[in-house]
């Protein structure tokens, strides 16, 4: 409207004397301005012009709102009473002290009504906290509402506060920040950031100590990196917490242990979502080739141009076999091939089948004849082989 609004609106007020609306006439007609979140059926209209309002609620030396504050806090108008204990203050700022308690006690029954959501009890809980800032209490319910919205990095901040001004809640406030930090992380892992999640981990563990479902979390991702060693330490920590499941923790642990680098041990990397598993082998020290791992096959066989190379007798004089793959059946030659050697690992007097996989005259076989004399562990899942003397 042009002319505005009129000077004498009514007031709408809650029964703590908040304000939710204004309701005046234009032209003719009764309109409101609301408050969101307001429900104008829950409240009665009363009417009160602004200048009275003012003149109630605003004016007065620090005695009236005194008087005020103690006169609602009796009737049981808590909100109206801590309005008057704010003028109070605002007037005489150096009785913040002395009149902590009854401001408390006015704002401890305010909270204790409860309130109609979850965001109008943040916002009053927020507001006590500026009064009363050191309330360990209320510190604590506010990180439980933040943290029930998902806000998890200020429900910790606000259960660090808790803490802070309450000791006896520090075993609280650890517990549950693992608790937090172990819901972030496992969202982090759900979303693909496994190692801001592993990030996330070591910090905290570092910082506070862990409970079990962060030691048991913080070894998976550390195996999914294949950080073996990582991994089996916080599989020994997690036993430690709960001995009970030495059986499947046992066996977990001793499986990283065979899974990390060391020497003597031949460790092949490879992203599980290949179909084979290559590695260089070295024949009588003479030549080199790539062969596919495959423990299927009950003998390796080298390529015929790698066998020549190395010095393999493939003649008529060597014994003969027959070779089945795929689509086709052939006679090959078998013949000894004096050494193999896979990385640090060396096998002699071995017999091997010389010829070419079918459409491939490069990539030999490395079969069980060879493997079965090491100790072999594949993590498929996370792409590790690992072969190492007996």
């Amino acid at each position: 409207a042009e002319g505005g609004l009129p000077d004498r609106p009514t007031l709408v007020l809650d029964d703590e004397d908040r304000l939710q609306a204004l309701g005046f006439e234009l032209e003719g007609r009764r309109l409101a301005l609301l408050v969101a979140g307001f429900d104008p059926a829950s409240i009665a209209p009363l009417d009160l012009s602004l200048a009275e309002y003012d003149r109630i609620y605003f004016a007065g030396s620090a005695a009236d709102f005194m008087a005020r504050a103690r006169a609602a806090f009796r009737e049981r108008r808590y909100a109206e009473s801590v309005a008057a204990w704010h003028r109070v203050l605002e007037l005489e700022p150096f009785r913040g002290a002395e009149l902590r308690p009854e401001l408390e006690e006015a704002w401890r029954a305010l909270l204790a009504r409860g309130a109609s959501d979850l965001i109008e009890r943040l916002g009053l809980l927020r507001q006590a906290l500026v009064d009363l800032p050191d309330a360990g209490d209320l510190w604590f319910e506010l990180g439980a509402l933040l943290r029930s919205r998902g806000s998890r990095d200020e429900a910790l901040a606000a259960y660090a506060q808790a803490a802070r001004f309450d000791p006896e809640l520090v075993p609280d406030f650890l517990a549950l920040s693992r608790e937090i930090r172990y819901e972030q992380a496992r969202a982090l892992v759900a979303s693909g950031r496994i190692d801001e999640a592993r990030a996330l981990l070591f910090a905290v563990l570092a910082e506070i100590g862990g409970h079990l479902d962060l030691w048991l979390l913080h070894a998976d991702l550390a195996q999914r990196r294949r950080d073996y060693a990582v991994a089996a330490e916080a599989w020994r920590s997690a036993l430690a917490l709960d001995p009970r499941l030495a059986p499947e923790l046992d066996a977990a642990i001793a499986r990283a242990e065979s899974l990390v680098e060391a020497p003597g041990r031949l460790v092949i990397d490879y992203d599980p979502r290949q179909r084979s598993i290559t590695v260089q082998v070295g024949i009588n020290d003479r030549a080199t080739g790539e062969f596919v791992i495959d423990t299927g096959a009950t003998v390796s066989m080298v390529p015929e141009a790698l066998a020549r190379a190395a010095g393999l007798d493939v003649s008529d004089r060597v014994p003969k076999v027959r070779l089945d793959t795929a689509g086709s059946s052939r006679i090959v030659p078998f013949t000894p091939a004096g050494s193999l050697q896979v990385g640090p690992l060396r096998l002699e007097g071995l017999s091997v089948v010389v010829g070419n996989l079918s459409g491939d005259r490069g990539t030999g076989l490395l079969g069980m004849d060879f493997l079965q004399n090491f100790h072999l562990v594949n993590d498929t899942s996370n792409g590790r082989l690992v072969l190492s003397e007996r």
